[in-house]
């Protein structure tokens, strides 16, 4: 838990840093998209608004996908964006070697862990996202999430 912490500071330090506006809730413990967003009070567009951050290995060089939490990271999109061979998820290990957090709570700021982000098109543009522990959650509007994580944008999802 102390780690998951420390990236939640790191997290408020570096969007007060880049003077971005944000909000920060603290709710129930949630480690799904849909558990998220019943958690955080959000209504029918509570999932879709979530921004859901995969860790993914690519030729074994773990990138961040950033997707709205109703959708899936198309796996074979993100082949060929990156140029890999073999894209698969991130093992729980190293997911948590990389970023210092849980599956489930990584925020979708992969710059803060020298990770490169990509972003899906259709991300919303009021998102809310984990804030490196799973009963703590950052609104925000993307616009401002964009220039702080600097992601590559591009088509990356599929329907569930």
């Amino acid at each position: 838990m102390e780690m998951t912490i420390a990236v939640f500071e790191k997290i408020c330090k570096v969007l007060d840093e880049a003077h971005a506006l944000y909000t920060v809730k603290s709710h129930a413990e949630a480690s799904t998209s849909v558990q998220a967003a019943r958690a955080r009070g959000l209504g029918a567009d509570g999932v879709r608004r979530g921004a859901k951050a995969m860790i993914l290995s690519a030729d074994g060089k773990l990138i961040q996908c950033v997707v709205p939490g109703d959708v899936l990271v198309d796996l074979e999109k993100v082949k060929a964006l990156v140029g890999a061979k073999e894209v698969a998820l991130a093992n729980a290990g190293d997911v948590k070697k990389a970023t210092g957090c849980v599956p489930g709570c990584v925020p979708p700021l992969g710059n803060l862990f020298n990770l490169p982000v990509y972003a899906d098109t259709n991300l919303a543009q009021d998102m809310v996202f984990s804030a490196g522990m799973r009963e703590k959650s950052i609104f925000m509007k993307r616009v401002d999430w964009e220039a702080v994580a600097r992601p590559i944008v591009a088509d990356l999802a599929k329907k569930k």
